[in-house]
């Protein structure tokens, strides 16, 4: 039913396009070696997130000789509901492409140096993992890291609240100035229920009916 309505509105999904572009290339021997012959360099980003199906895709293109440069975390993977898994990039590319060399960044552009440290000690207990020391930026400020848990959304919620009373201020830092991250987003009911209580104006993300997710 769901690929007769696809069909009638002329769409097609994410996973669509990955299937029927590796089903032309592969039934297709004039159009795939067309493809092969117009990329000579491949360049992929967050190789980490690829699942079997667009490596495989890759892979089909990249045999006419071309050159792959892909950049990948093995320490940030979000993906594996849809698939994506660590050894794809620590153990499957050296093996698909054996020529290749692996370069590792150290340096975190992103966090301040006080995050860096205890995220740093955290991640070391991963097992799979290339082996590397994160360091901050030089230039990275000191930062602030408050560590402080609840077993229950509710509890958590409550924290959350105490911690924006204390920060909240006009002059600078105003509720605009702030952002609630949750997990999941059905977690996210409990804590508007706490920010209403607390009399904290706050506003949803578009598309999400906080009330009428199942």
């Amino acid at each position: 039913a769901i690929r007769d309505s696809q069909e009638e509105q002329r769409v097609i999904t994410f996973d669509d396009q990955i299937f029927n572009a590796l089903k032309l290339v592969v039934s297709e021997p004039i159009f795939r070696h067309e493809i092969q012959r117009r990329f000579r360099h491949i360049l992929i980003d967050e190789y980490q997130d690829l699942n079997k199906a667009q490596i495989s895709l890759v892979r089909m293109i990249a045999n006419g000789g071309a050159r792959i440069f892909a950049v990948g975390d093995d320490d940030q993977l979000i993906y594996s509901w849809r698939n994506a898994r660590t050894q794809h990039l620590l153990v499957d590319f050296g093996n698909f492409f054996p020529k290749s060399e692996t370069y590792t960044l150290k340096i975190n552009y992103r966090c301040a140096k006080r995050i860096v440290a205890p995220t740093q000690r955290l991640i070391n207990h991963n097992i799979y993992r290339h082996k590397k020391n994160i360091i901050p930026s030089p230039n990275a400020p000191g930062g602030t890291v408050i560590v402080k848990g609840s077993e229950t959304v509710r509890g958590q919620s409550k924290i959350m609240v105490d911690f924006i009373n204390r920060y909240h201020k006009t002059d600078y830092c105003d509720w605009n100035d702030m952002a609630v991250l949750t997990r999941f987003k059905i977690q996210l009911v409990e804590v508007k229920r706490t920010l209403d209580a607390a009399n904290i104006p706050s506003s949803s993300l578009p598309n999400i009916k906080l009330y009428s997710t199942k």
